[in-house]
């Protein structure tokens, strides 16, 4: 087995040097790691009229006269820090590439921050009641009006004894 792997590793070897392309995948996949870019489809963007401004957690892209309208591509708060002056804008005829590079490499989930609302605070809250009646508040608040008057109709119920299991 010790013998097969040492004779693949000198034929892989061999391969290499005799290769005419050069080998720049994993150049690559490190370098997309670094950064995340946005692609806005947009048409007759001129880069003269592009005001970029990035900070740590936040980018705000604005363009301005594209075919007599403005347009903004804002990003309040982002997943993560980026570096702010690496970050670029880069125009194409017919979209827009907005390249942010991360402060530290990782895969991001998501471009914005999002707070996760469904974890309960355990030292908070001690009663376990608690945590269900967040849940249904926030389902409350979330939800649509048939979903509001459903909630509404069985907390009533309950109250008032008419429950039925």
């Amino acid at each position: 087995m010790a013998n097969d792997l040492a004779l693949d590793l000198e034929e892989l070897r061999q391969l290499q040097a005799i290769a005419k392309r050069p080998r720049v995948l994993s150049l690559i996949s490190s370098e997309i790691r670094n950064m995340e870019q946005i692609y806005v489809s947009l048409e007759g963007v001129e880069q003269e009229k592009v005001e970029a401004e990035f900070k740590e957690m936040s980018c705000d892209v604005k363009f301005h006269d594209v075919q007599g309208k403005n347009y903004r591509c804002a990003i309040p708060k982002l997943n993560k820090e980026i570096v702010p002056d690496k970050c670029k804008v880069v125009v194409k005829p017919t979209r827009v590439i907005i390249t942010l590079f991360k402060a530290s490499k990782g895969n991001w989930l998501d471009l914005q921050f999002k707070e996760d609302k469904l974890k309960p605070n355990l030292e908070k809250e001690r009663d376990p009641m608690a945590g269900i009646m967040g849940l249904m508040k926030n389902m409350y608040e979330e939800g649509d009006e048939d979903l509001k008057r459903t909630i509404a109709k069985a907390w009533t119920d309950a109250r008032s004894g008419k429950a039925t299991i």
